[in-house]
């Protein structure tokens, strides 16, 4: 699951890309690598062959992820296929076709919650994006990606020297989490009370909070009194991109429509479930009542 959350370039600084090099005492659970995200027309624009790093812990105990993406970083390779830097996007490294962008990998299954491991290796990439300073001109602009018939790639942007405090990161917050948790993340939004989880601003746009009263008429015989928190948070993710998925341009995907980006693929959903949705997109809820 991911919850993506826009920070400052402060914060985003002290946090970033998927790492090959030690960093730190908690290098294991820090990656810098290359990601891939703008499809071409008539493409799927959902293919990520990325490692999650979002799965439990080893030991079962409360853990916690985070990626940092900027489009500040590029690397080309010229003669590189679609294919080919599809294969590469999420791989090691030492946006469309040829391109990659750089994304920074805190690991949710090693990094637990209340250990002080994410702050430590927080400072290691910061440490890192400082010490390695990436522009195209600098001595070596050249890197490779771990297993990519594409190599080298090149930096080509940032364009000048001591780029990096100025660059501009997209947050996501990876952590596996119940439907439960899910649907009370629904509910804060609506209301508008504050979670780490959620945008700091406007966390409730374009989310449909899934309650009891929206199986009032027994959509294929359920009743309100028989659906627990887990089937009203699927039905919210669910019924927030159907409400909107009209609003979704061919570049980009209908999982930024919201705040919360689920790994789910929708295609396995079975059929029978189009039929509930058709019922239940009928209501709204307005953070007060249903209508």
């Amino acid at each position: 699951m991911h919850l993506p959350i826009r920070c400052s370039q402060q914060i985003a600084l002290l946090l970033l890309l998927f790492l090959s090099l030690l960093l730190h005492p908690c290098a294991a659970a820090v990656v810098r690598r290359g990601d891939y995200r703008i499809s071409q027309p008539g493409e799927d624009d959902d293919v990520d062959p990325a490692p999650t790093l979002d799965g439990p812990t080893a030991d079962g105990s409360p853990g916690i992820g985070l990626e940092f993406e900027t489009f500040g970083v590029i690397f080309e390779s010229e003669d590189c296929e679609r294919s080919s830097t599809v294969v590469s996007k999420g791989k090691m490294v030492g946006g469309r076709q040829g391109r990659l962008s750089a994304e920074y990998i805190l690991d949710g299954t090693q990094i637990k919650l209340d250990t002080g491991k994410a702050a430590e290796a927080a400072a290691g990439v910061a440490n890192d994006i400082s010490d390695w300073n990436p522009f195209k001109g600098m001595q070596d602009p050249k890197v490779d990606v771990v297993d990519s018939s594409c190599n080298p790639w090149t930096i080509i942007q940032p364009s000048v020297d001591r780029a990096f405090p100025n660059l501009e990161w997209a947050m996501q917050v990876t952590a596996p989490l119940p439907l439960e948790a899910i649907h009370d993340l629904f509910r804060k939004a609506i209301a508008n009370e504050a979670s780490p989880l959620l945008p700091m601003f406007s966390p409730a746009t374009n989310t449909v909070f899934v309650t009891t009263d929206f199986f009032q008429s027994k959509p294929n015989g359920i009743s309100k009194d028989s659906v627990g928190d887990d089937v009203l948070g699927f039905f919210s993710l669910l019924i927030s991109y159907a409400k909107r998925a009209s609003r979704v341009t061919r570049d980009n995907s209908p999982k930024t429509i919201i705040s919360i980006m689920p790994r789910t693929d929708w295609t396995t959903v079975p059929g029978q479930v189009y039929e509930l949705v058709k019922v239940l997109a009928c209501y709204q809820h307005d953070g007060k009542e249903i209508k």
